[in-house]
């Protein structure tokens, strides 16, 4: 829905935004970090790939690989070095700037705003986004159905000591790598 929408989304990014949030953030049309904001990939520790796909094309494919194969998270700056954010802004003022963008477009004629979406994202397209998505989603369908060692034990720490104890047993997995 968001790529599809005629007007423009900003995303206003002020904590962590892994997985499919990492994903939404990145096909907003301007993304906004606040200085404590954390992103990635995390999905493939426990056996799983990425739900979108989208990192290869906001990102250099160097980085984009590294990310979803390591499973690592950046900080904001990060993000916004490596082009995944637009920015980054002290937390405190991250709603004022993402105000101060949404003004500056406002006071933009809404077919120039709509036609240079549109546009952009045609171009994205014409370069094999859809035809990516779609494959992706094949194999997340894969995903979904198999089973690893792994889930199944982040399933069963989640099942007997709750979400946070599931994902400190995945991070302890790699303490110190």
């Amino acid at each position: 829905m968001v790529w599809n929408l005629s007007k423009p989304v900003i995303a206003a990014v002020n904590g962590y935004a892994l997985g499919g949030a990492c994903e939404l953030v990145q096909v907003c049309d301007v993304k906004i970090a606040s200085d404590r904001a954390m992103l990635g990939e995390p999905e493939i520790r426990l056996g799983y790939g990425a739900p979108f796909l989208m990192t290869p094309y906001s990102v250099n494919l160097a980085m984009a690989k590294e990310m979803m194969l390591t499973g690592d998270t950046i900080d904001a700056y990060e993000a916004a070095r490596i082009g995944m954010v637009n920015r980054v802004v002290p937390h405190d003022t991250l709603m004022d700037e993402c105000r101060r963008v949404a003004n500056k477009m406002r006071n933009i004629p809404a077919i120039g705003i709509k036609t240079t979406k549109l546009s952009i994202n045609r171009a994205l397209e014409s370069a094999g986004f859809i035809s990516a998505l779609h494959h992706n989603l094949e194999l997340m369908t894969q995903f979904d159905t198999a089973s690893t060692p792994e889930q199944a034990e982040f399933s069963r720490v989640r099942a007997e000591s709750g979400l946070r104890a599931a994902l400190e047993w995945s991070r302890a997995r790699f303490q110190g790598l």
